[in-house]
């Protein structure tokens, strides 16, 4: 029982804090590296900059982890249970007390341990990896424009090898061209992709053969993505 203790950095590295009362208490700038938090109290108390352990991970989804890597796949989801409750717990005082940022983090690792409990090869796990690599469920505004910018790329290296027109001329490869010619009709490539992605549609590049396709494609994807970045941002810059 710890309730209303002044602890600004004192450190539980290590510590088994399951069930303990901090409630008003002072943690600020305390160390929680390796500490056991299941069900541990904080209301009202001061959490500002505790330090959690590499990328905020608690003990429990560190031994999940392990465990996973070890074949023991049932023990490892009660750690990533565990952990779980633990994420929400503490995002749920950070929220309350207006630490918004950190509480995002926290929302993360919440979302990633409850991933870690799915069936390793189901569509829910996979939809879920996904959704963390393009948005990091919504916490990581710059993984958006990553996942924007190598989709248009990818996309511009489609109709670099099957073709564009330009006016009378195909953008194409042509290993009979020079490096420079291939180089400079690659870029058209890239700005076609992005006109595409971004739905303008100038009409001045035509695609060809299979490159129709892939702009049915990246249009789709592209008003989606760009809604998925007005959103994830809004979200950021509202809190």
């Amino acid at each position: 029982n710890c309730e209303r203790a002044h602890l600004y950095g004192t450190s539980f590295q290590g510590a088994n804090l399951f069930n303990a009362n901090f409630q008003r208490a002072n943690l600020k700038e305390s160390d929680m590296k390796e500490a056991n938090v299941l069900e541990m109290k904080i209301d009202s108390a001061k959490i500002l900059g505790i330090r959690w352990g590499r990328e905020r991970r608690v003990i429990n989804e560190e031994e999940g982890r392990r465990l996973e890597r070890s074949g023991e796949p049932k023990r490892a989801n009660e750690k990533f249970l565990e952990a779980e409750e633990i994420y929400r717990n503490i995002r749920t005082h950070l929220m309350n007390a207006g630490i918004f940022e950190e509480a995002g983090d926290f929302f993360y690792r919440e979302m990633v341990a409850r991933r870690k409990q799915m069936p390793m090869f189901s569509i829910q796990r996979f939809s879920s990896k996904v959704i963390d690599i393009i948005c990091g469920y919504g916490e990581k505004t710059f993984r958006v424009v990553m996942a924007a910018a190598l989709f248009v790329l990818l996309n511009s290296f489609v109709y670099f090898l099957f073709g564009i027109r330009h006016g009378q001329e195909v953008l194409q490869y042509n290993p009979v061209q020079s490096w420079m010619q291939n180089l400079q009709e690659y870029f058209l490539t890239i700005y076609f992709s992005m006109v595409t992605f971004t739905t303008l549609g100038y009409g001045d590049i035509a695609p060809l053969g299979i490159s129709r396709f892939c702009t049915m494609v990246e249009a789709f994807f592209g008003a989606f993505m760009i809604a998925l970045f007005v959103l994830v941002f809004a979200r950021k810059m509202i809190r």
